[in-house]
């Protein structure tokens, strides 16, 4: 059984937006979003500049934020017994799954999970549907591991990160299983995926394009979920990504 629960929380946001102020690649997107926060972290430092700017923008953004979060929580409640029996049956999940699942409704412009914690976010400026989408992508993430686990049992979950492979990998084949016709018909929107699989070609497909044809062909043969997988494993080895 899927649970979802949406919160607010201002330490929640300090915390991820350090992550990412400190990231070479998404630092600059953060402050694209949050013109007056670099500045105060150079005044003030890292800790304190966050904690001030995140205390000052929830304080002017309180209503907004919260009245996204019980928006997206109404929405998803709509559907997330649909959406969990949809996603079961692609992924071929089997056994009894309960997951418990906290969505942060966030400031910071970007959206991480974290598997372990059993946690992710979305931002609140989203519209209704990027916002059902991310939630989708996210929770797409726990069962699409939990399926993981059960075919690769003596892979450490280290592997599930980036930059490893496996992490990759599962980027790749989200939106791709997002776009079945039940999860679509629940979420209305198009998946996305990053811009860096558009520039990694195989013949004259993007690699989500390429793996994509593979899963039309695997499911056209009727090859189960796992064997689909340990086939990919397979392909995605021999695929070098940018650092």
């Amino acid at each position: 059984m899927l649970k979802l629960s949406f919160k607010v929380s201002k330490e929640y946001d300090a915390w991820i937006l350090a992550r990412f102020v400190k990231s070479q690649t998404w630092s600059e997107f953060v402050f694209y979003h949050h013109p007056n926060l670099k500045s105060l972290i150079e005044k003030m430092g890292l800790a304190k500049g966050l904690k001030r700017y995140v205390n000052d923008y929830h304080k002017k953004n309180k209503s907004l934020i919260f009245k996204k979060k019980e928006s997206l929580n109404e929405d998803w409640k709509k559907i997330n017994d649909s959406y969990e029996t949809a996603l079961k049956n692609l992924l071929e999940v089997s056994g009894i799954f309960n997951l418990k699942v906290t969505c942060y409704v966030s400031i910071c412009p970007i959206n991480p999970r974290f598997l372990k914690e059993k946690i992710f976010s979305v931002y609140f400026k989203k519209n209704k549907k990027h916002s059902l989408g991310t939630v989708a992508h996210e929770v797409q993430h726990f069962y699409f591991f939990h399926k993981w686990r059960q075919v690769f049992p003596k892979l450490k979950a280290v592997t599930f990160e980036s930059p490893h492979k496996i992490w990759h990998l599962s980027e790749i084949l989200t939106p791709i299983l997002l776009s079945s016709k039940n999860i679509q018909k629940l979420t209305k929107t198009k998946p996305e995926y990053y811009p860096m699989y558009k520039k990694i070609r195989i013949g004259n497909l993007d690699i989500v394009e390429h793996f994509s044809k593979r899963y039309s062909e695997s499911m056209r043969k009727g090859t189960n979920f796992s064997d689909f997988l340990k086939n990919c494993y397979k392909e995605v080895n021999k695929i070098r990504f940018n650092k």
